[in-house]
């Protein structure tokens, strides 16, 4: 029986052993390791543009309103067909309300004209078209814009994003090797790579932001002026100490 208990705790005492030796190494190699956080930035030219406009109607009933709305995107769809796919126009907001006043003698809201706000996006896939697509716009019957943007297609903007993602591993590398000298030890194989960051942004040119009809004539109109749109990124690596 005293042999048995003997055993039994020569056992437990084995494998305790091997837990503390595993832990010990487990410890060595999180503390032999350099983490650091890469950056990387890149200037692109943009490919793509979004229009952003709405055509706005008013009228004494709701029906005139769409009808007379309808007739307008109608026309816009046509002019802009040598420029854009149907596809590549959309409708951001389509929202219909009736005015009202408030009336200072009888102390109540007097109800007014229906309107209708019709928003459309439109992708213009050839930046040289931009100025063109104004101006069938405007012509077509939109009283309101909301912007343009500069942006890049889903390919540019895929390879922009390994590009800048490289820049920032290639960063991340630098700072290690940096601070593994200062120390007097040497960086040896990745551990870990994270993206802990990606931004996008599109270059907004704010010369056509919310125009109104008063301001639409074709030559009031500010010329298209595409400009670099910002790529950003930020990776989180560990490194061997060697």
């Amino acid at each position: 029986m005293r042999i048995e208990y003997l055993f039994g705790f020569f056992v437990v005492m084995l494998l305790l052993t091997s837990c503390t030796t595993q832990i010990i190494n487990d410890k060595s190699a999180l503390d032999n390791l350099i983490s650091v956080s890469g950056n990387g930035e890149l200037k692109v030219k943009p490919d793509r543009a979004e229009v952003n406009m709405a055509i706005i109607t008013k009228a004494e009933s709701a029906k005139i309103a769409q009808d007379r709305n309808a007739e307008a995107a109608q026309k816009i769809y046509q002019s802009l067909k040598n420029y854009v796919n149907k596809e590549d126009i959309s409708t951001e907001n389509y929202n219909l309300y009736r005015e009202s006043k408030w009336n200072e003698k009888t102390q109540e809201y007097i109800e007014g004209d229906y309107v209708l706000t019709n928003s459309l996006k439109i992708v213009v896939k050839k930046l040289d078209d931009v100025g063109a697509v104004l101006d069938k716009v405007i012509e077509g019957g939109a009283n309101s814009l909301g912007g343009v943007y500069y942006t890049l297609s889903e390919e540019k903007e895929k390879e922009t994003k390994q590009k800048v993602l490289s820049l920032s591993a290639t960063n991340a590398k630098e700072k290690a090797v940096d601070l593994a000298e200062s120390l007097g030890v040497s960086v040896g194989k990745v551990k870990s790579i994270q993206e802990t960051s990606y931004v996008f942004t599109p270059y907004y040119n704010r010369a056509f932001d919310m125009m109104s009809k008063a301001d639409m004539a074709p030559a009031a109109m500010p010329e298209p002026a595409p400009k670099d749109v910002t790529v950003t990124a930020q990776v989180q690596v560990e490194f061997r100490i060697e």
